[in-house]
């Protein structure tokens, strides 16, 4: 009767080559899915991988980092949907912003443009005091 651990080891994929002048395919080698990322590898024993597996979703780890945690593939993919939705509204805000800048007329970017000058000379003015005391402290 074959065992739990005998059903989550069964092949997931397989390698394939052409065997050239028409010999057709040939299976080289059978390959195994995480649970977690959905990454396929070929099973070497001994090979040194650490791999591992997972008890909640009953199926092998590939062995990365962020597999070792569980989080099954389709939460994954969901997380990774909505990290991506959130750098798209952050682009979209970025350009709105960008646009907004182009789009002043000469007064208002005369003074936007004065405004940066002046922060910028007090920080320079700012760095030259500090270096100024820092001579001083070492007696130069």
């Amino acid at each position: 009767m074959p065992n739990e651990l005998d059903r989550v080891r069964h092949a997931a994929g397989a390698i394939m080559t052409d065997g050239g002048s028409g010999a057709g395919w040939t299976v080289t080698g059978e390959t195994l899915r995480c649970v977690h990322c959905g990454g396929h590898w070929i099973m070497q024993p001994g090979s040194g991988r650490v791999r591992g597996f997972c008890t909640r979703c009953m199926g092998v780890v590939c062995g990365m980092r962020q597999c070792f945690s569980c989080v099954p593939e389709e939460q994954m993919l969901l997380n990774m949907e909505a990290a991506g939705r959130a750098r798209m509204e952050a682009a979209i805000a970025d350009a709105e912003e960008a646009s907004e800048l182009v789009c002043l007329d000469d007064a208002n970017f005369t003074a936007l443009v004065s405004k940066l000058y002046t922060a910028r000379s007090q920080g320079i003015e700012y760095r030259s005091r500090m270096d100024a005391n820092i001579r001083a402290i070492r007696g130069g």
